[in-house]
């Protein structure tokens, strides 16, 4: 389960792997592996790239991310 969880955090732009990545993998390290918990973490992927600030931006320096108020990361739907 730690090969799986380190592939699908990787699957997130660096910048929120650098922020998220860490607890991240530990979640899904705590989840039961199946097709619906790896769907949903891939899509949280998509959705990351597609609204994280620093995915499409040019890097920036230290704290100088700003996230306002999105949310991290969602696994909703995953123990049901």
């Amino acid at each position: 389960m730690k090969r799986l969880a380190r592939a699908l955090t990787r699957l997130y732009p660096a910048s929120w792997r650098q922020r998220y990545g860490e607890e991240f993998e530990a979640l899904l390290e705590q989840c039961p592996a199946n097709p619906r918990m790896v769907v949903n973490a891939g899509a949280g992927a998509v959705g990351a790239w597609l609204r994280w600030p620093a995915a499409a931006a040019p890097r920036a320096g230290p704290g100088s991310l700003d996230i306002g108020h999105r949310h991290a990361f969602t696994l909703t739907g995953v123990f049901t």
